[in-house]
């Protein structure tokens, strides 16, 4: 898994090109995930740490976390 996402009732887990929803809350989900390998980065996304590229800052104190897939993941600056 690459990373997951909130989406209404549902998780999105991202695997490579492929989507996959499951019925579950991310808070529940993120306990079953070795930390060692997986990191919450914003209340709605969860990344695997081995597919980060770079981390990029932005102003307001946020920043963006680009994945080796090439997708872009908001970090916000609590997490």
């Amino acid at each position: 898994m690459d990373w997951l996402e909130t989406q209404s009732n549902y998780l999105a887990l991202h695997i490579g090109d492929a989507t996959f929803l499951i019925c579950q809350i991310i808070k529940a989900f993120e306990t079953q995930l070795d930390p060692r390998q997986f990191a919450r980065v914003h209340r709605r996304a969860m990344v695997s740490l081995y597919n980060i590229q770079d981390l990029k800052p932005r102003i307001n104190g946020d920043a963006e976390l680009r994945l080796r897939t090439g997708q872009v993941v908001r970090v916000s600056r609590s997490y």
